[in-house]
């Protein structure tokens, strides 16, 4: 009677149960129940749930199962109409159609908030039963879409669900998920194909466990297929997907999706994406940025409330591919991990989403540029809050890429800090504070241009101004980077261990890759190099700043290619620097602290002998030029010279196409210069010099050999304005030279020097000079060819030569000035007597002298315009017995012309001078005996006329002794 009583009841008590719960819009049925009494369990054969269809049924439900069986722990409460007390249900193979009858108008909500529905209506069920256990076997959905009649429909099926020891009773630390100690869901081999047939997602195992907390997915293959060839196709395929103490009762009470950590292991993805034309905008680059707060909203509504400890990919492989038109970007990568630590949403308008560390190790990405000639490739991009790092960051020509202009960058990390994610994922656009490259090598490859041609000059920064439509940031900084520009005409430039920072705005202004400078705001280096086909710079320790407009440079090491001129300077300041190319520089001020030069002369005079040299387009302009102390030398096969210069300082220089320099208000303050030269020396203690200003040198000395004699010069101070440019270039050229006070000397011929003498003589120097003075030149001694037969000394004497001019064979002198006071002369012949009023000056012109060679011998002519003497006293020796003396009083000759001819026989000379002209003839011979005197004398070679005053004969002795003579 019981057995019966019960299975009666039970059947229309859950009939009236589903029926007032639903509304009447449910209907159970049953075919057969079962009573095991003595384990106190029913079995429902058959049971069947579905809806009641009406005109206002959204969705129906068909139910259906095989068996339902479910133990009771008492009868009573169930036979007296009371809340049945279940122990435990099992459901075999249930069946669960979904049936979607027209479309139903609802906000939209969150994934947290339907959950949380679910969670409230199977707390209510599951606290009514208070089950033991549960489990469901192999259950079956499948979902109906009558709205669209051509959708297929969805159906999942293997499905495991079970539910163990189900109790509201309160525990301490409880942490159960709908109030059982575990609750564990399991779905195997799914192929689910959505209603529209291209899309659909297959796995082999699908597990969650409320005990550990856990979810896996194993063998995830996600697609959709093209339906038109505007639609996008995507494939994703994951090997394993865990998650960790994911907390359940957070997600169903408080809207919260809390876990500690998720793993996804060896995700492949693949995107087919087509693009839409491109319409033109009215602005290249909005200045209307999206409010920030809005994408929270965005996020925080679709997401709801989010806690993830840690999220991980591992190996993942993704493929994008977009086509725009028959233009087609590819972006691929393989072997790339992806982590994120600590994510925060909060629904709450008021509280920012919070991002910790976001890393992903993108191995092996490649992106390619629409005309496919330059590859992006980096391993790993980390986002931590608003800064995104992109870790071993390439960017570098393709196989395919032909192009003469070309540039490849790396670098170990490429970042964007400040990072606005609004305008990011709405726009796909970056807006960002700065971007910071670390550890960049930048290389650029610039096409050269010949001289009459016009091309379209290419930027090696275009790429950035294209890059600028889709990214707007304020400023580069570089940390350690290196950067090489290579123009293919021969000019390069590196420079390493670079930190900079760099204006955007101005560097996109930029016309070409050296004007680079303009959009500098600091900058610091370790080292670099300039290299031409002329000039190679080594640089050390340098840095810039924009305020100052400075560049300071530690060292500077510099040579010609051929090793004709080598340079150091240390402490180097640029200010004012222009870089329009590689060949045209200018700075407006360059000074140094010291330096070292050293100039090669035989190299540079072999350099000129080359033919068809490529003339370099180096074009260097420094406006203003200071140097502290400098050692120069000078190094040839038979020439070294060296000095210190303490300053040296100009006006404008221009270096021009390998022309000579121009170099304007030169001014040099040195000392200790030396000269050696086959067997010239010399020496100058200290200098002042400047450029066509009088310049001043102190203590010069001078050696050389002269028929086997070695003169000794020494000029304790000579002055001179001079064109220095052209007398270094080998023609001494200078407005006026003079010596005060040069001592004179002569020695015997060292035995080196007489060997060495044999030597080719080259001659004069090229000399070009307004005036040439020499003010008391003092003569030691004579050569030794003269000492024993002569001496001479020019007492104060002033020498004044105008127009001196030489080449290697012959030297001039427009005309010449010469005075003596006090001189004396004395030889076999003929003595000086000293009255102390002896004065001669001479006024001469056409002075010229030929030097002779081995077919012929020297020469020389000059013409006396006016020769003045007064006060001269002779003591002649015609023999040892007789004396007598020759006084000149007074004594002009003019226009007497002397010749190297006819200069050792008086008759000649005389006979050769057919205009001279002797005048105020003031003169007096005196012997022991008698003394005649002129006055006033007169000879006129040219009307062959004699004219004196007076003349004057007196005995000095008596008349017999005079007789006696």
């Amino acid at each position: 009677m019981v057995y019966f009583v019960a299975i009666n009841r039970a059947e229309s008590l859950l009939q009236q149960l589903i029926e007032s719960q639903s509304k009447g819009e449910l209907i159970f049925n049953v075919e057969n129940v079962k009573l095991d009494i003595i384990h106190l369990r029913f079995n429902f054969k058959h049971p069947e749930l579905r809806t009641r269809d009406t005109i206002t049924t959204v969705t129906g439900y068909h139910i259906r199962a095989n068996n339902v069986s479910f133990k009771a722990k008492s009868f009573i409460p169930f036979l007296m109409g009371k809340h049945i007390v279940v122990d435990s249900v099992i459901v075999q193979n249930p069946e669960i159609d979904v049936f979607k009858y027209r479309t139903e108008i609802r906000k939209k909500v969150s994934l947290p908030e339907e959950m949380s529905k679910v969670y409230q209506s199977l707390e209510i069920v599951l606290d009514v039963l208070k089950l033991n256990y549960l489990h469901i076997n192999s259950a079956k959905f499948k979902i109906f879409d009558y709205i669209n009649p051509a959708n297929k429909p969805v159906e999942v099926s293997r499905l495991n669900l079970t539910v163990n020891k189900v109790t509201s009773e309160k525990r301490p630390g409880d942490k159960r998920f709908l109030f059982a100690d575990r609750i564990l869901l399991e779905v195997f081999n799914q192929d689910i194909v959505f209603s529209d047939g291209f899309h659909g997602i297959k796995f082999k195992r699908l597990s969650l466990n409320t005990l550990s907390q856990t979810i896996k997915l194993d063998s995830c293959f996600i697609y959709g297929n093209q339906s038109n060839s505007s639609a996008g196709e995507y494939r994703s395929f994951v090997d394993t997907v865990r998650i960790s103490k994911l907390d359940l009762n957070q997600l169903a009470k408080n809207d919260i999706l809390k876990m500690d950590s998720a793993l996804c292991i060896n995700p492949e993805v693949t995107f087919l994406i087509p693009l839409k034309e491109k319409r033109k905008r009215n602005k290249a680059f909005s200045d209307d940025l999206i409010y920030k707060d809005s994408l929270d909203f965005v996020v925080k509504k679709m997401l709801g409330n989010i806690d993830i400890g840690y999220l991980k990919i591992k190996n993942a492989r993704v493929k994008i591919v977009t086509k725009r038109g028959t233009e087609s970007k590819v972006y691929s990568t393989s072997n790339s991990n992806f982590s994120i630590e600590k994510v925060l949403v909060n629904s709450d308008p008021q509280v920012p989403i919070q991002v910790g560390r976001f890393n992903l190790d993108v191995r092996n990405y490649e992106g390619y540029s629409p005309d496919s000639l330059y590859v992006v490739k980096f391993d790993n991009i980390q986002i931590l809050n608003k800064k995104i790092s992109l870790l071993n960051f390439r960017i570098g020509p393709t196989a395919s890429n032909h192009e003469l202009l070309s540039k490849e960058v790396r670098m170990e990390a490429f970042e964007f800090d400040n990072i606005n994610w609004a305008i990011l994922l709405y726009e796909s656009r970056i807006v960002a504070g700065n971007v910071i490259m670390v550890k960049p090598e930048l290389y650029f490859k610039i096409p050269g241009t010949k001289k009459g041609t016009t091309v379209n000059e290419k930027n090696p920064f275009r790429t950035l101004e294209e890059i600028r439509k889709k990214v707007q940031i304020d400023d580069i900084l570089i940390k350690d980077g290196l950067i090489s520009i290579e123009d293919l005409k021969g000019t390069n430039f590196s420079i390493n261990q670079l930190n900079a920072r760099l204006n955007v705005n101005q560097l996109l202004k930029s016309t070409n890759a050296f004007a680079l400078i303009d959009a500098l705001d600091t900058l610091t280096f370790k080292n670099g190099e300039y290299k031409n086909q002329s000039v190679q710079l080594l640089i050390n320790e340098g840095s810039f700043s924009k305020a100052s407009n400075i560049l300071r440079i530690n060292q500077i090491i510099g040579e010609n290619i051929d090793q004709s001129v080598l340079a150091k300077m240390d402490n180097v300041n640029l200010k004012g620097i222009q870089m329009n190319s590689a060949e045209k520089i200018s700075v407006d001020r360059f000074s140094w602290a010291n330096a070292d030069l050293t100039i090669n002369i035989k190299k540079l005079k072999n350099e000129k002998t080359v033919i068809n040299k490529p003339k370099s387009d180096l074009e260097i302009t420094i406006r203003h030029l200071s140097g502290g102390p400098t050692l120069l030398s000078f190094r040839g096969t038979n020439i070294e010279a060296s000095t210190m210069v303490n300053q040296i300082s100009t006006g404008e220089i221009v270096f021009d196409n390998d022309d000579k320099p121009k170099i304007a208000d030169l001014t040099i303050d040195g000392q200790s210069f030396t000269l050696n030269k086959n067997q010239l020396k010399g020496s100058i203690s200290n200098f002042n010099i400047y450029n066509h200003k009088v310049s001043t040198l102190s203590n010069v000395t001078i050696r050389f050999p002269v028929n086997k004699e070695l003169v000794n010069i020494a000029v304790p101070k000579l002055f001179l304005s001079a064109d220095l440019f052209e007398s270094i270039n080998g023609k001494i050229t200078a407005d006026f030279l003079e010596l005060q006070k040069p001592v004179i000397s002569f020695e015997i011929l060292p035995a080196v020097l007489k060997n060495a003498q044999q030597e080719k003589q080259d001659g004069f120097p090229f000399m070009n000079i307004g005036r040439l003075t020499i003010n008391e030149p003092e003569l030691l001694n004579l050569p030794r060819n003269l000492v024993t037969r002569m001496k001479i000394n020019p007492g104060k004497s002033n020498w004044n030569l105008l127009g001196v001019h030489s080449d290697r064979k012959i030297m001039k002198a427009d005309s010449f000035r010469i005075s003596f006071i006090q001189p004396h002369f004395r030889n076999d012949k003929i003595s000086m007597v000293s009255t102390g009023k002896e004065a001669v000056s001479l006024i001469g012109s056409n002075f010229t002298f030929n030097q002779g060679d081995q077919a012929s011998k020297s020469s020389w002519s000059v013409k006396m315009n006016t020769l003045k003497s007064s006060g001269i006293l002779f003591n002649t020796f015609r023999n040892e017995a007789v004396n007598q003396t020759f006084s000149i009083n007074n004594l002009n000759v003019e226009k007497f012309l002397v010749d190297n001819r006819y200069i050792s026989d008086i008759k000649e000379l005389i006979k050769y001078n057919d205009h001279f002209r002797v005048s105020n003839g003031n003169m007096a011979i005196e012997n022991s005996k008698t003394r005649i005197e002129t006055f006033n004398l007169t000879l006129d070679k040219s009307t062959n006329s004699l004219i004196i005053d007076s003349i004057s004969f007196r005995p000095l002795v008596d008349k017999e002794a005079f007789m006696n003579a």
